[in-house]
């Protein structure tokens, strides 16, 4: 599923790129229309004045033009380390979740283990040798020498095999509570390691965000101070600080780009 996510993000930004390039190819090509036009009227010093002045806005445009990268691309990397830190912190949140019922459950889970030693070591005694020998001499309505009571309910062999399928039941249960006490143990330690890493990526990426919203404050500084940066931001009809992934900003100076460059272009083939 993430695959398939990335490659329609893939294919989406692909298709972007290649709007941009068709709508600059054909900007540029109008504008080399229009300035040849523009031009065919110049005397020399009019073309020498036009070269200036279009070689100055191209100089504007090519430093808006990097500034803009560089702060949306910082941008993108801020958007990315943000997601990434919401999934570390969430992943420690369900590790720390899981490790808290894991640590309420052992006191239980030891308390039932201790009940089941404890009854798996009556029934080894009522199975003991000793005391399968001590039933075999007991005598009806004749008092018994432990006790003194006459009532023998074990004293037969259907009561002795109750009393081994007792033992064996009693094993089980003290094998199950074992087990179950180990795969808790285990549980723990496992969401122990999850939530300390977790944590640790997520300081990490913290850190992360932070240094770059600082590194993206002074981008966006650098951006503001060019001479283009309101005309641009007007003319893309965005807010500067507008969502990257639609860049109509850098549609924008694409276009100066181009209509500049086939404006010098076609200066040079005037001259």
């Amino acid at each position: 599923e993430q695959q398939a996510h990335a490659a329609a993000a893939a294919a989406a930004t692909a298709a972007v790129d290649a709007t941009r390039s068709q709508l600059a190819l054909q900007t540029a090509q109008d504008a080399r229309q229009q300035a040849a036009a523009a031009l065919a009227g110049f005397d020399a010093a009019g073309q020498h004045e036009a070269r200036r002045q279009a070689s100055q806005r191209k100089e504007q445009v090519d430093a808006a033009r990097a500034a803009w990268t560089a702060l949306s691309t910082l941008r993108q990397r801020e958007q990315a380390a943000k997601v990434q830190l919401a999934r570390a912190s969430a992943q420690a949140e369900q590790a720390q979740a899981a490790l808290t019922a894991a640590d309420a459950a052992a006191p239980t889970l030891a308390a039932a283990a201790q009940q089941a030693e404890l009854s798996l070591r009556a029934a080894e005694l009522a199975c003991a040798d000793s005391v399968a020998d001590l039933r075999a001499q007991l005598v009806d309505a004749a008092p018994c020498p432990v006790c003194g009571g006459v009532d023998h309910p074990y004293a037969d062999g259907a009561a002795s095999t109750a009393l081994r399928a007792q033992l064996f039941e009693h094993r089980a249960q003290v094998a199950a509570c074992r087990a179950a006490t180990e795969a808790n143990l285990a549980r723990q330690a496992a969401e122990g390691a999850r939530l300390a890493a977790g944590r640790a990526q997520a300081a990490s990426l913290a850190d992360e965000c932070a240094a770059l919203a600082r590194d993206g404050a002074g981008r966006a500084e650098r951006w503001a101070s060019q001479p283009l940066a309101g005309e641009a931001s007007a003319h893309a009809g965005v807010d500067e600080g507008a969502d990257v992934r639609t860049d109509h900003i850098a549609t924008w100076l694409d276009a100066r780009v181009a209509e500049l460059t086939s404006l010098l272009a076609a200066i040079d083939t005037a001259e």
